[in-house]
Parts: structure tokens; sequence; C-alpha cells
């Protein structure tokens, strides 16, 4: 069955997080979580952002190995400066 009309993250996220930085304002940032096991979030997509994993940070250490997700923080902005 067709599901184009319908959300699919791994499919959509690029378009989402594009809309996203055209109204962040030069140095913003945001929390973008994910909890859909497989997601990479893929930072080249996004030459104007800079994308960093705090994974790893977030969450309590029991939970870790049952699938916490992945967290980033986006900051709008040149990458490296």
């Amino acid at each position: 069955s067709d599901h184009s009309g319908f959300f699919d993250l791994k499919r959509d996220y690029r378009a989402l997080l594009d809309a996203m930085l055209a109204i962040l304002a030069k140095g913003g940032r945001l929390l973008f979580g994910v909890k859909l096991k497989g997601f990479s979030l893929d930072a080249a997509l996004f030459p104007s952002a800079r994308i960093t994993d705090i994974s790893a940070a977030m969450g309590d250490e029991d939970f870790r190995s049952k699938g916490a997700g992945k967290w980033y923080i986006v900051e709008h902005g040149e990458r490296g400066t």
C-alpha cells in the first residue's frame, strides 16, 4: 500500500530538519531525539549545521542497552565555526 502521505522518519527527517533550520536563528540549537532502531543521521546532508551526537550522555546507564534512542544537538551555523 502507498504510505507517501504519512511521515516516515527514515525517509523524511531531512525535510524536517531543513524546515527547522530555516526558522532557527543563527547560533540557535535544537535537541533532536529519535527512538527508531537502525536510525542514522547523515550530518553531511546539513552543511549549514553543526550536529553533535550526544546519545552516550543521555539516559540512565541501566536503560542504554534497552534502546534509549539517538540524541543530537543541531546548531544552526556553518560547520566548524
